[in-house]
């Protein structure tokens, strides 16, 4: 097939290095709103429908972070608050404590004592409960007037939105410093996109129309 196509592999895989990313507008975006939320200490919620990009701005945010001594910790929101919380202590390096009602203070401590600065990335956050997302506020305040152990940021499809908006998640949608919703791409992004990642596989001839 590679060689029907004259390309070298095959495109549009998974490849998690950095000159492999497409830089649309929106992946530019979610890149910036990510910096700024770090940069002001402040929570950070991202939106889009599957395949929209929004995992791509937030690798590509989570590069620049990396570069400029941030420590990264991401987990999926499945599971719940419990689930969240021991997946993130064991990207610390930490065996989670056996109770549950120990796990909270134990993380904050080791945000605290950590020797870089800290950021929560959760996706698929639209999986967890109310209840779960109000132990992720509070894991911010857990010290009156002191800066938060971590800037969180927190991604998810458009149901998201929604949850957010409910009337028990305004103490939580107050935190939220910036937000922004992935649209997808335009036409012509889609035509870039297309040829970036056919050029990355070895396209030596146009393989597709602009029909």
């Amino acid at each position: 097939m590679l060689e029907i196509l004259d390309i070298d592999r095959v495109p549009f895989g998974p490849d998690p290095s950095p000159d492999s990313i497409y830089q649309s507008s929106q992946v530019q975006e979610v890149e910036r709103r990510v910096l700024f939320a770090t940069a002001a200490n402040g929570p950070c919620v991202v939106t889009g429908e599957s395949g929209s990009g929004k995992t791509t701005g937030i690798r590509q945010a989570s590069y620049k972070l990396a570069a400029r001594g941030h420590r990264v910790l991401y987990t999926p929101g499945a599971g719940g608050a419990f689930g969240v919380l021991r997946s993130l202590h064991y990207a610390l390096g930490l065996k989670p404590p056996h109770f549950k009602a120990d796990l909270s203070q134990r993380f904050v401590e080791a945000c605290s004592a950590a020797e870089e600065p800290l950021v929560v990335m959760i996706d698929e956050v639209q999986l967890m409960d109310a209840d779960g997302l109000q132990q992720l506020r509070l894991l911010l305040n857990r010290d009156f007037d002191t800066r938060p152990p971590f800037v969180l940021v927190l991604t998810g499809c458009p149901e998201l939105r929604e949850i957010l908006a409910q009337p028990q998640m305004t103490s939580l949608r107050k935190r939220v410093l910036t937000s922004y919703h992935v649209e997808g791409l335009t036409e012509e992004e889609a035509r870039l996109y297309l040829e970036h990642h056919l050029q990355r596989a070895g396209a030596r001839r146009k393989l597709f129309d602009a029909t």
